[in-house]
């Protein structure tokens, strides 16, 4: 059985690596968009708003890249990590996203400006689309299993027919 017969996994690593890349997009726009500005309406202290809090998405990026790509080529060895810190983070988010979207409508007299809604949004469905994958994983981690070990199995036999 190859590991992409596990749809569930492939799915979640698909997730993991097009939000990856798309919160590398975040980070750029957040920055381009918020700028060495702070969001008028955030406690202080309670969420970063400046520059500070474009590169949460660059750190989240990254590590869905590697996550998303470690899993879509087989190297990763376990999925319940990935698949509880998946679910955390895009919890996370999507909370983010109610509190920069409250804090920007409180600030605003109701009305959320069309930059901050946006970004709320996006925070948003990236949190959803994050726990999506976490328990994509988590419900496929035992197939998952199984398919490395027979891999290691395989490899052992392999080496063993050969005389490596």
């Amino acid at each position: 059985m190859e590991w992409r017969h596990i749809p569930l996994m492939y799915v979640a690593g698909m997730i993991w690596m097009i939000v990856g890349g798309l919160e590398f997009l975040h980070m750029v726009a957040w920055y381009g968009l918020v700028g060495e500005n702070h969001i008028v309406g955030l406690v202080v202290g309670c969420f970063p708003s400046g520059p500070a809090a474009s590169w949460c998405p660059g750190l989240v990026s990254l590590l869905y890249l590697v996550a998303g790509y470690r899993t879509l080529t087989g190297r990763a060895s376990d999925m319940q990590g990935c698949g509880i810190v998946s679910i955390l983070l895009g919890l996370f988010q999507i909370f983010a996203s109610l509190v920069y979207g409250l804090a920007g409508t409180n600030a605003q007299n109701g009305k959320v400006p069309g930059a901050l809604f946006a970004l709320s949004a996006v925070l948003g469905v990236f949190g959803t689309a994050l726990a999506v994958a976490g328990a994509f994983a988590l419900l496929s981690r035992s197939a998952y299993s199984g398919w490395l070990r027979s891999q290691r199995i395989a490899r052992l036999r392999d080496r063993h027919t050969n005389g490596d």
